[in-house]
């Protein structure tokens, strides 16, 4: 009888939180967590899609708790421009899913064009979206250059390079 009262207290002790400690989600962080985008101009498509960035161009904002219509919402958005006539927002909504990811949305105003952009990206903790567009398409008689962007979500201390989420790979923004 010793034995099995013994065996019991040891499961109920050395089983329950020490074996099972609860993860730390971004919800749980968002206190330590920055909105993080990276940019650069550059002549062609394969340096647009390269993960390196020019270590000034970064830019990060922190995140924000606070209630909108009655839900608990942790949120960061910022507008930076990135060149005299191309601007981009971004904005990010942590979700309280399982998976522990955050909702990255960016769009990018072209206002030479008269146009803009749009993707999402459904992200993990130090890991970003990237996209690029040519930016001159409408001035034939200069050449080709390709604004490119990457953006996510990154614990501090801030990383001096992107990190892109598995699986992703560096796009044109699908949304007009």
């Amino acid at each position: 009888m010793k034995c099995s009262i013994a065996m019991l207290i040891c499961l109920i002790a050395g089983g329950s939180a020490a074996a099972n400690p609860k993860a730390s989600t971004m919800w749980d962080d968002y206190a330590k967590l920055r909105l993080v985008c990276f940019w650069k101009v550059v002549a062609t498509e394969k340096e647009a899609m390269s993960p390196g960035f020019p270590p000034a161009n970064r830019m990060a904002i922190a995140y924000e708790k606070q209630m909108l219509m009655g839900h608990p919402d942790i949120s960061a958005a910022f507008f930076v421009n990135l060149t005299p006539t191309n601007r981009l927002m971004a904005n990010s909504l942590i979700e309280g899913a399982p998976d522990d990811t955050a909702l990255v949305t960016t769009r990018i105003e072209l206002q030479d064009q008269g146009r803009a952009l749009g993707d999402n990206h459904s992200v993990h903790r130090n890991t970003s979206g990237q996209n690029y567009v040519w930016i001159n398409s409408n001035k034939p008689n200069m050449a080709r250059q390709y604004l490119s962007y990457s953006c996510g979500v990154y614990q501090l201390p801030l990383p001096i390079q992107p990190s892109l989420a598995p699986g992703q790979t560096p796009r044109v923004p699908p949304i007009n």
